[in-house]
């Protein structure tokens, strides 16, 4: 029988939707799935202990996701691996809502280490997605952004470590979307290194619910940003901090305040 040639095996790929059978397919044809992985731009994977096989054929990769625990071994190879990469999806599923704080997770789960190694190799960051990541504090994010200058999106949800000083380092940066939910560490003094820094020039929405160190008047006080289109979620916006807004937004197109 006449081998298939790469063109005709990544046609079939292709063609192949259930990802348990992509899986099948490529662990079939050892040769296929070197040449899969070197067009591979997007990766959403299930099963991280399959990096080890993927990631080194992927130098071209530029979407990244899992929704799993991945550990500081997983993330070093990434960087080393997707020096390309500009969108990290790294959300934590749902369903370990029951586990983020278990020690099982906590022993799991990758650190400022293995996101360190990730700012430091892949320069070309737009978006960061690290909610439910218990494990990543202030030295992951400051090295994030200031070694990711064209980074837009950065969701911090529920990224407990995460602390004033991040903020500052934000405030330097050219964010344009930046979700704070559950950073209880987070306060006032955090929102001013936004208000008076560079990014108060870009940042179009901020969500900052869940957010327990945060007082109305610092809620009040991100009136200064010079955004044109803002959105601000909170918990609980309380009649002071609509009254305290005003007429003050001399360039918003729209504001939206979101409940929740």
């Amino acid at each position: 029988m006449e081998r298939l040639g790469n063109d005709l095996l990544f046609t079939i790929f292709t063609h192949i939707h259930n990802p348990k059978d992509q899986v099948s397919f490529a662990q079939v044809s050892k040769q296929f799935l070197k040449v899969a992985c070197h067009h591979l731009i997007k990766l959403h994977i299930s099963f991280p202990d399959f990096l080890y096989d993927v990631l080194p054929e992927s130098p071209n990769l530029i979407s990244f996701t899992c929704s799993k625990p991945l550990s500081n071994t997983h993330m070093n190879l990434l960087a080393q691996s997707c020096p390309k990469l500009k969108y990290l999806n790294l959300g934590l599923d749902q369903s370990w809502g029951s586990k983020i704080r278990s020690h099982l997770y906590g022993q799991s789960d990758f650190d400022d280490d293995g996101l360190c190694s990730i700012a430091n190799s892949c320069s070309n960051l737009r978006l960061v997605d690290l909610r439910k990541r218990l494990n990543v504090g202030d030295v992951a994010i400051i090295t994030l952004v200031r070694s990711s200058k064209c980074l837009k999106v950065l969701d911090l949800w529920g990224c407990v470590n995460v602390t004033n000083k991040s903020l500052q380092a934000i405030g330097e940066s050219n964010l344009q979307g930046l979700s704070l939910q559950g950073c209880h560490l987070i306060t006032d003094l955090g929102l001013k290194y936004l208000v008076n820094g560079n990014v108060r020039n870009h940042l179009i929405e901020i969500v900052v619910a869940e957010c327990n160190g945060i007082t109305d008047a610092g809620i009040i006080d991100l009136k200064k940003m010079k955004c044109k289109d803002f959105v601000i979620r909170s918990k609980e916006i309380t009649q002071s901090i609509l009254e305290g807004f005003g007429n003050s937004f001399l360039f918003l197109n729209n504001l939206t305040f979101r409940h929740g």
